[in-house]
């Protein structure tokens, strides 16, 4: 009824068109699309799809999965709506979190790995402190072994001794020249005192030595720094050092007083041979200074040390007459090629 009605609102022209393109369809697929065709006269298409549809292995595969779910007019139970509403919670969150690959997954495990190596590669300061401390164990017993006498190979420095660390605590000693003179050890009462270009060293251990009726009393009270150097303990018991350098300069040098009084203009080869000398000479000066420094500080093992310094004026050097070269200092100068010999060396055993 309802294609008749629908025919009769065509117009022949749609109609005529309508029916041309039934023919073309049933020349195209001439049973297949003919519902009034019987079954049994069908293609055989038809027939092998209809009976692969049948098998039970394309049910299984292409079967509609059902949804458990209740029916549309059908009131949820409470536990439904609370699992229902969980199922919702847990979808929300795996699309909110980001999904991870297998070595993401893994890459906690390594950082926690690396944490632990980088834990065990950590040197810190306490693996330091115990270096530091097997190391000078070590070395204080080498020395024990080697030197039979002490741990600090026969080097006693001031902070482990008590006399010098009781003076540091009282502060240094400051005296003039001529407050130098009372402490010569003629005052059994008053320490000995010994100072050398302007620092004053305690001696009272060697009182034998320096104290009267000593070899070296003329040192004591005094500073004798020109002595040390010259070895001319009687003459040059002065802190006078200006023109000492010579005790080690070559015997064929002229000094400027010689060039002066004999007026010889020295070439520019023998002016540069000076030169070179005299800043060896000064090198040496330097050297002997503090080879006795060493000792007076205690350094090689006498109960030596430093007790303060000579205060003095400005300019008093500029007051002090000037010295020349002693007899015995100059009589020692090295011959050309030579080196020169330390005056004092033997008395600093």
């Amino acid at each position: 009824m309802y294609g008749v009605q629908v025919a009769l609102r065509m117009t022949p022209a749609e109609h005529r068109r309508v029916v041309d393109l039934h023919m073309q369809i049933q020349q195209l697929y001439p049973l297949s699309m003919n519902p009034s065709t019987p079954t049994n006269k069908r293609s055989d298409h038809d027939n092998a799809t209809s009976t692969r549809m049948k098998t039970p292995f394309f049910q299984k595969q292409y079967k509609t999965p059902q949804l458990n779910l209740p029916p549309p007019n059908k009131k949820m139970s409470p536990s439904d709506e609370v699992l229902r509403r969980r199922t919702r919670e847990t979808d929300v969150q795996s699309k909110s979190e980001p999904t991870l690959t297998r070595k993401q997954k893994q890459k906690p495990d390594e950082n926690e790995n690396e944490d632990e190596d980088r834990d065990d590669s950590k040197f810190g300061a306490t693996d330091v402190l115990r270096v530091l401390l097997g190391l000078i164990l070590l070395n204080c017993l080498l020395s024990y072994f080697i030197t039979n006498d002490n741990v600090t190979w026969n080097y006693k420095p001031w902070f482990l001794r008590p006399k010098p660390v009781l003076q540091w605590l009282r502060g240094p000693v400051l005296l003039t020249d001529i407050e130098l003179q009372a402490y010569d050890g003629s005052d059994p009462s008053k320490p000995l005192y010994i100072a050398l270009n302007g620092t004053i060293y305690d001696v009272t251990a060697g009182a034998r030595v320096y104290g009267p009726g000593g070899p070296y009393h003329m040192f004591a009270g005094k500073d004798a720094a020109r002595a040390f150097i010259t070895g001319c303990f009687a003459e040059d018991a002065v802190p006078d050092l200006r023109g000492v350098e010579w005790t080690y300069m070559p015997a064929h040098i002229r000094t400027m007083e010689e060039e002066k009084a004999e007026k010889i203009v020295l070439s520019t080869q023998e002016t540069m041979e000076r030169f070179r000398a005299l800043k060896e000479a000064r090198g040496r000066v330097k050297e002997t200074l503090e080879s006795w420094a060493k000792m007076f500080r205690g350094d090689g093992g006498k109960d030596y040390f430093e007790a303060g310094r000579v205060v003095r004026e400005d300019g008093w050097l500029q007051k002090l007459p000037r010295r020349g070269l002693c007899e015995v200092a100059n009589n020692q100068r090295p011959q050309r090629g030579e080196t020169a010999n330390d005056p004092g060396a033997g008395h600093r055993s």
